[in-house]
């Protein structure tokens, strides 16, 4: 299962740990309401992902303590681009591993880390001592 991976994201994203662990355990507890829905669909972990991501970005507007880092990458590129950045160089998933947990192709992520590192490479740096 992802959820420690789910938590290790919203955790980077909201930096409130009671917080993260609200938002993670409402995304999971969505997801086993859907289950039957959800296993129809062409990728589960994508939609589960997807869940998750619009449930931090909804908790990230209300806590007052947040990532600078982390905040420019989410305002200079897609949710897609900013996920698979944060997965791969704070988190310290691999590319595979990355791609696993939003429910993507290996080269969706690949290509998202190469786009990150052209346009804004110093905050692409910045984020892998994080």
């Amino acid at each position: 299962m992802n959820g420690a991976f789910y938590l290790r994201y919203a955790l980077a994203r909201v930096l409130d740990e009671g917080t993260a662990q609200a938002t993670v355990d409402s995304t999971l507890a969505e997801a086993a309401n859907q289950w039957p829905v959800l296993l129809h669909g062409p990728q589960p972990a994508a939609a589960i992902w997807l869940r998750l991501r619009l449930n931090v970005e909804e908790m990230n507007r209300h806590v007052a303590q947040r990532n600078p880092l982390v905040d420019r990458l989410y305002g200079s590129f897609s949710s897609l681009v900013a996920d698979a950045v944060v997965l791969h160089r704070q988190l310290h998933l691999s590319v595979d591993a990355a791609a696993g947990v939003m429910g993507v192709e290996r080269s969706t992520i690949a290509g998202a880390l190469l786009t990150a590192k052209r346009a804004l490479p110093s905050a692409f740096d910045d984020l892998k001592e994080g």
